[in-house]
């Protein structure tokens, strides 16, 4: 016996349907991605390849500039600035 009773309306649950359809799939991408290593397929949020052990960077994080990168060009140009007006 299930928890829950089946649906009144629509049509009832079917767990071999469940999952993204092929228009989302074409129209959001793949849950897949590849190894930038090995190229083996994973999933696209993992954070390790499970074959290689490569860590796979979020692509979000991975176009932003590294701190060190944005306190160095602020202390260049904080010289630049002190040497021309000195």
């Amino acid at each position: 016996m299930s928890c829950c009773p089946e649906p009144k309306d629509g049509k009832p649950f079917d767990p071999e349907c469940e999952g993204p359809s092929a228009a989302d799939l074409d129209r959001f991408g793949s849950d897949v991605a590849r190894c930038p290593n090995c190229s083996e397929e994973v999933y696209h949020d993992i954070a390790m390849c499970p074959e290689c052990g490569v860590a796979i960077e979020d692509r979000a994080v991975a176009g932003r500039p590294k701190p060190w990168v944005l306190v160095a060009g602020v202390l260049g140009l904080a010289a630049f600035v002190l040497v021309i007006v000195l």
